[in-house]
């Protein structure tokens, strides 16, 4: 019930805003913003260029009041905008799917810790690259970004069921190649 009432919140916040309370927008991009970059640098490898996106999404709602029709969440709406602005850009650059350099080393207590580590997360990355475009973005707005079904299939433009196969069929391609790495 929380999580509808802030869904509310943010789309009353845009009706402010539509009714000219200029603060309203500085509380959509305070609460979208960063979700929106985190969003985007996976698919497109750069913060800068996240964040370039990430701007570029919010534009819409300045410059195409019309387009949101309340017909979805407002975080809906803006991520699939965020995912149709990387994908253009994607085009653009001929940039293959969702970038490598995601991971980022993380200290160890020994150097031959460090390298398993990195081998094993090089792999399990391997293994996400694998995954087909559409199974690889299902999975990361229900894993990382806790995106209802409903609310994901809305933003891929899928039904409901396709979404939850997608993620099931990434999960299990990624426990079959987990156990195959130990």
């Amino acid at each position: 019930m929380r999580k509808i009432d802030e869904y509310r919140v943010k789309e009353i916040a845009y009706v402010r805003y539509l009714d000219g309370d200029a603060s309203a927008l500085d509380e959509i991009a305070k609460e979208y913003f960063p979700i929106l970059i985190a969003f985007l640098r996976r698919m497109v490898g750069s913060v800068e260029d996240a964040e370039d996106l990430a701007a570029d999404t919010l534009l819409v709602l300045l410059t195409h009041k019309e387009k949101y029709a309340f017909r979805s969440s407002l975080k809906t709406f803006l991520m699939a905008i965020a995912k149709n602005k990387a994908y253009d850009y994607m085009r653009k650059k001929r940039l293959g799917s969702f970038d490598d350099s995601f991971y980022e080393s993380h200290s160890s207590s020994s150097p031959e810790k460090t390298i398993l580590d990195q081998e094993y997360y090089h792999e399990i990355w391997k293994s996400i690259h694998s995954l087909k475009r559409d199974q690889q973005m299902a999975l990361y707005l229900i894993a990382v970004e806790g995106m209802t079904y409903e609310a994901v299939a809305g933003v891929m433009k899928k039904s409901q069921s396709n979404v939850k196969v997608l993620v099931h069929r990434a999960r299990e391609k990624l426990k079959k190649e987990r156990t195959e790495l130990l």
